[in-house]
């Protein structure tokens, strides 16, 4: 996005190496479809059939906008990715594989082969016999447009984040064509627990905050929650909290639920600040029920906010 594809490609196609996660990266339709190839590799963690299912129709959806799919050959070898193949018209190996039995049947089939790592004459002369496509230091070297280097200590960090972006672009199809009021609704309450949970125990805050996130998402895509969030790596702290191991979490997540809830009857009432419920959740967390309501106010307002960007 940066150099643009047109300048890289000089007006031909390029192909992206796009592992099968990151098919559900928003970020990627930004790009000209008519210009792109997309390689798929294997995900950058692990993830499981509910992902994957997800992954698949977003390839589909690449291939409809005109995008071209290949396949590395990495997902030749993975059981469950096996239908990413059936997607790509192209298939990518390295000369070493090339007489691969899995490469050789789906050459039969129809499929093309674009054969890399060729190092001298005689390894392109027999790729010549079987391949459509070729490539290698033997054809040309690489070309580095821009190097940069990240720092040591952010790597960890930007694992976790990758892992939870994996999560959040999986939904985002689902946060304006589906089920928008009960997106709102977990976002008033991820906004509402990260609030009540920076006052009591701010260690946990963005664990309260992704409980109130993920707390509808079996309603939003009717699966089985727990299972779910287990295969995208969410932390151990957080699914504890749903299970009810982590106590404190899931008192807050009550609240932040309670709150969300009942806040419109609430404030319809004559006298909302008596509330038996305001009475409860003031006396067990400490925080005065006129700043409950007050959360749970510019909570709506932020869930409001962010659906209509």
């Amino acid at each position: 996005m940066e150099h643009g594809v047109n300048k890289i490609g000089e007006g031909k196609r390029i192909m992206l190496n796009v592992s099968i996660d990151s098919l559900l990266n928003k970020a990627l339709e930004n790009l000209p479809p008519e210009k792109l190839i997309f390689e798929l590799v294997p995900s950058q963690i692990q993830i499981g059939s509910v992902v994957i299912n997800q992954a698949l129709k977003s390839a589909q959806k690449f291939k409809e906008a005109g995008i071209l799919v290949a396949a590395s050959y990495d997902i030749l070898l993975k059981d469950s990715y096996q239908q990413f193949v059936e997607e790509a018209f192209l298939i990518t190996v390295d000369f070493r594989h090339l007489t691969d039995p899995k490469v050789t049947s789906l050459k039969a089939k129809g499929k093309k082969l674009l054969i890399t790592k060729i190092e001298n004459e005689k390894e392109y002369s027999k790729a010549l016999e079987i391949g459509d496509f070729f490539q290698g230091n033997y054809l040309e070297s690489p070309y580095v447009l821009k190097e940069f280097e990240i720092a040591p200590y952010l790597k960890n960090t930007l694992v976790r984040l990758i892992a939870m972006l994996l999560f959040l672009l999986a939904m985002n199809d689902y946060i304006i064509a589906e089920n928008p009021n009960l997106w709102k609704k977990a976002l008033t309450r991820a906004f509402l627990a990260s609030e009540m949970a920076r006052r009591i125990i701010p260690d946990l805050e963005s664990a309260a905050y992704l409980m109130g996130l993920f707390s509808l998402i079996d309603e939003i895509l009717r699966i089985d929650k727990i299972r779910f969030l287990k295969e995208v790596n969410i932390d151990k702290v957080i699914l504890d909290g749903y299970t009810g191991k982590h106590k404190k979490l899931r008192e807050l997540l009550d609240f932040a639920s309670q709150l969300e809830e009942k806040y419109s009857i609430i404030q319809s009432s004559e006298d909302h600040y008596d509330s038996p419920m305001l009475t409860n959740i003031e006396k067990v967390s400490g925080i005065h029920r006129l700043e409950l309501l007050q959360m749970t106010r510019d909570a709506y307002e932020k869930a409001e906010y962010v659906l209509n960007l």
